[in-house]
């Protein structure tokens, strides 16, 4: 009987503060939603041919925005990270960010009537959340995006991507650049990047 007023208590106390602080349950989940609106709406506008690799500026601007690229180039980079100069790392996160917003361009560029859902938001840690969502494209295709999240100076940021529910963008990156950087460090990797976007 004791145990089953506690909980009963516990429960009140629940209710009472979901009516009395509707804001602070559910304020996290909405700058993630703003976060990601922003990215989703850029996609559209990719996918509708009002942005395209002429006006690629724009899309930095926003993944810059959206994403942590500090933390992903940390992941990525592994041990060059802490062994690169201050002026290779800042020149690394100016071409990455370049690169993840030609990546959008090339991908979205020609799919259509592109429109998206949010299925669920899930806590993983005190500053990390998991945001599930469904890429449409007309009335058949669908694609599963995941997305990590971090909070960072009180901005929820993106720091890696599971396509298909699964495929980590981070580990695919970091396998992808690994020799790169064990034959030539830093320089090399941008260098790569560089020829990759066409520069």
């Amino acid at each position: 009987m004791g145990k089953c007023l506690f909980n009963l208590n516990l429960k009140s106390i629940f209710v009472y503060f979901f009516f009395l602080f509707p804001g602070l349950v559910f304020s996290s989940n909405q700058q993630i939603i703003d976060t990601l609106d922003k990215l989703h709406t850029t996609i559209k506008e990719i996918s509708e041919k009002k942005i395209d690799k002429n006006n690629i500026s724009d899309v930095d601007e926003i993944v810059s925005n959206t994403y942590d690229i500090e933390k992903m180039s940390k992941i990525i980079l592994g041990k060059f990270w802490s062994e690169s100069k201050a002026h290779d790392k800042a020149k690394f996160i100016e071409k990455f960010t370049l690169y993840i917003s030609s990546n959008y361009i090339n991908r979205f560029r020609d799919k259509k009537d592109f429109n998206y859902e949010y299925k669920d938001i899930d806590k993983i840690g005190e500053n990390y959340r998991i945001a599930y969502t469904i890429f449409k494209f007309g009335e058949k295709e669908k694609l599963k995006i995941n997305y990590m999240l971090i909070k960072n100076h009180n901005k929820w940021l993106i720091f890696d991507v599971l396509l298909n529910g699964s495929i980590s963008e981070i580990a695919t990156k970091k396998s992808e650049f690994n020799e790169t950087l064990n034959n030539g460090g830093i320089t090399s990797l941008i260098n790569l990047i560089n020829k990759k976007l066409g520069f």
